[in-house]
């Protein structure tokens, strides 16, 4: 029908949502979306949400509570007669909110002890929440670092690539990983690395993000090896910073594994200590058809590009090479 003459009829016009509530709805998009897929797993991370529990209940990190922990299980360590959970703490502690809220919810809307209920069953589908979350929390630090460089769209599109079409949603989300939480402190360092570039006290910040990640997962290590020669390489002062950052993460860690298995590092992360080159898992790992990287995600290629544009811009080479390096 015509508007009247003179008068153009009205029309409904959706304004888009500002940055920062950009990053709020990919947030809520992330974790909804991975609340409502049902496909859950949980086999090293069995033991996790129970010793967060632990934590908030008898404050301390044995399970000896939980009859299923003292079953023969691979996922257990022993030490002073009592039985721990053998992979990283640091994914526990990142859990334990979650599960303080889990457990108020529980008590409010069903009447029961979630304590109780982890001892009669595992808290599998618990899991995805405190996972799906460090893998929100990654992709909003990942588009913060790519608005720096492009438009708010851009940095949309990059960061839904990451949460959906990457290991990120086939691995990291689908239950309490290491994955996960060690990506999101990995995606806070870079973030801080670039800052860094301009401001080298957030070297600091980088290295406690980079302490935190080896919480998280002991192959973060190679990570911090390599970005410390980064450090090293920009000026002595930086690598003070970067190190500093590290002791204030780290100096917590051996004290509780000190205090728990007499030695400075836990016996999962002993094993890791002699790492053996093997050329075919490396390239298994990129191609392999079972589980290859680029073959369940093939958007990654892309990336390779962005590292030749990035290199023949010729900025922060020591950065780009370093990264690079972390790949290879």
């Amino acid at each position: 029908m015509d508007s009247p003459a003179g008068h153009d009829a009205p029309r409904l016009r959706l304004a888009a949502p500002s940055w920062p509530g950009g990053l709020v709805l990919a947030v809520l998009l992330i974790v909804g979306v991975n609340a409502l897929c049902r496909n859950v797993s949980s086999l090293d991370s069995f033991h996790t949400l129970p010793t967060a529990m632990s934590l908030l209940r008898h404050h301390d990190l044995d399970l000896d509570e939980y009859p299923r922990a003292h079953l023969i299980d691979y996922r257990i360590d022993r030490a002073n007669g009592d039985v721990y959970n053998r992979y990283p703490l640091g994914v526990s502690l990142w859990a334990v909110p979650f599960v303080w809220v889990a457990d108020k919810v529980v008590g409010v809307a069903w009447g029961d002890d979630l304590e109780a209920m982890m001892k009669r069953v595992p808290p599998v589908p618990l899991e995805v929440f405190p996972a799906a979350f460090a893998v929100a929390l990654a992709t909003i630090l990942l588009m913060i670092l790519v608005r720096r460089e492009a438009s708010a769209g851009t940095a949309w599109l990059l960061g839904m690539t990451f949460a959906f079409a990457t290991p990120a949603w086939s691995s990291a989300s689908r239950g309490l990983w290491q994955h996960g939480p060690e990506v999101m402190c990995l995606a806070a360092a870079l973030l801080c690395l670039e800052r860094a570039e301009a401001q080298p006290r957030w070297l600091a910040g980088a290295g406690v993000c980079l302490g935190t990640a080896y919480w998280m997962r002991p192959l973060a290590a190679l990570v911090i090896a390599v970005l410390l020669v980064y450090a090293v390489g920009r000026h002595w002062l930086a690598a003070v910073c970067m190190v500093g950052g590290l002791a204030v993460a780290l100096a917590p860690f051996v004290w509780v594994s000190w205090a728990t298995f007499g030695q400075p590092l836990p016996p999962y992360y002993t094993q890791h200590l002699q790492p053996r080159p093997d050329l075919g898992a490396f390239l298994g790992l990129w191609v392999s058809p079972s589980r290859g990287l680029l073959v369940y995600s093939p958007v990654l290629l892309l990336s390779f590009w962005g590292m030749v544009l990035r290199w023949r811009e010729g900025r922060r080479r020591w950065l780009d090479g370093s990264l690079m390096a972390i790949l290879f």
